[in-house]
């Protein structure tokens, strides 16, 4: 049974499914985590932080304070990386779009060519 986002299985249905034939189950969640993987992201040091704090429910030590900073580098430095990507992306875009614009007012006669 293949994962369909905008038409889930009901609970009843994954019961149902799950006493029928468990493979099948299972390879729909699977589906089913790896749609919802894509919309996920980790989280930065400014919210583990705050996380570890809440969940410990007091004070954090050096030692768990240090290490949730270091989970939450690895969402810090996703983020920068997807940003890096995207600002190269459409900087050469950008670049593209305006050696065309300069093109086509040379090629007009707007401004003579200077080589």
């Amino acid at each position: 049974m293949k994962y369909d986002p905008k038409n889930e299985l009901t609970e009843i249905e994954l019961d149902e499914l799950g006493k029928v034939n468990f493979d099948a189950f299972l390879a729909y969640l699977d589906e089913k985590a790896a749609h919802l993987k894509q919309f996920t992201a980790p989280i930065g040091q400014y919210h583990a932080k705050q996380f570890a704090s809440m969940t410990k429910g007091g004070e954090l030590t050096t030692k768990e304070l240090k290490r949730a900073k270091e989970l939450g580098r690895v969402g810090d430095d996703e983020r920068a990386r997807k940003i890096a990507e995207t600002t190269k992306v459409m900087t050469t875009k950008l670049l593209i779009c305006m050696l065309n614009h300069i093109k086509q007012i040379v090629n007009n006669g707007s401004i003579k060519k200077i080589y």
